[in-house]
């Protein structure tokens, strides 16, 4: 009798671990599902809709990296910058592989200006052979320095990131700024004349070029490339208002 006893005690723990793993089982395909409708908000710039769906995801499946990283992104849309740190490291500590999350701190620490913690996220995700395009992580580097008026250091990662991608628009940005802020216009105008001949269509270039205009006193070209950017930028967006502004003070 005592080894019917443990022997039924024997199947019904198993049976209480086998519905167990199919209980998970299941609150994983739904979460799954849930974070799915939660990536579509996020493609739409919903965030407030894809926080609430992430959400719910995580009551499922708390330790999916792949989901916190989306609920960083989305408490990045919303602004909630320290909340986006917080799911970054946690989709970090679950995977320590997961480069887009080490980069995605990287961009919640510069938000934080954070700058030096920034730099060691973005070296990181520099040096790693999982991700794909390391230049946006070398660019990112410029920015931080940039960001800590290191002009002569931003310059060196924006340029070494334009080795791997001449066109990469954000490093043409960011080095034409440190230029800028180094007052060399002239390397600034060098550098945007040339950008611009295989890249005519980013406003952005075209304001960082009427800068430099204006800082040699070349104040033809410089009202030719802001009527350049009103022409491209977003209607009401900053960039229009600013080249709107400084035409009417070049007249």
């Amino acid at each position: 009798m005592k080894h019917i006893i443990v022997a039924m005690a024997a199947v019904m723990a198993l049976t209480s671990c086998t519905s167990k793993t199919l209980v998970s089982t299941q609150d994983m395909k739904i979460a799954q599902a849930v974070q799915k409708e939660g990536e579509a908000y996020l493609l739409e710039r919903n965030y407030t809709q894809a926080l609430r769906k992430f959400l719910e995801a995580e009551k499922k499946n708390p330790e999916d990296p792949y989901l916190h990283h989306n609920l960083g992104l989305a408490y990045m849309g919303k602004e909630k910058y320290a909340l986006a740190e917080k799911h970054f490291q946690k989709a970090i500590d679950l995977n320590p592989d997961y480069t887009a999350a080490v980069n995605s701190l990287g961009t919640a620490y510069m938000r934080q200006e954070k700058y030096d913690m920034a730099i060691e996220s973005f070296r990181k995700v520099a040096d790693s052979m999982l991700y794909a395009k390391p230049h946006y992580a070398v660019s990112n580097i410029g920015w931080a320095y940039l960001r800590k008026n290191e002009y002569t250091e931003s310059i060196k990662y924006f340029s070494e990131a334009l080795e791997t991608d001449p066109e990469f628009v954000q490093a043409i940005h960011g080095k034409s700024m440190a230029l800028l802020a180094l007052d060399q216009p002239e390397q600034a105008i060098s550098l945007l004349e040339k950008k611009i001949e295989r890249l005519p269509g980013y406003a952005v270039l075209h304001s960082d070029l009427a800068k430099a205009y204006e800082e040699v006193r070349e104040y033809d070209r410089a009202r030719r490339s802001w009527q350049q950017v009103v022409n491209m930028a977003p209607e009401f967006s900053s960039l229009a208002e600013e080249a709107e502004h400084r035409l009417q003070q070049l007249q």
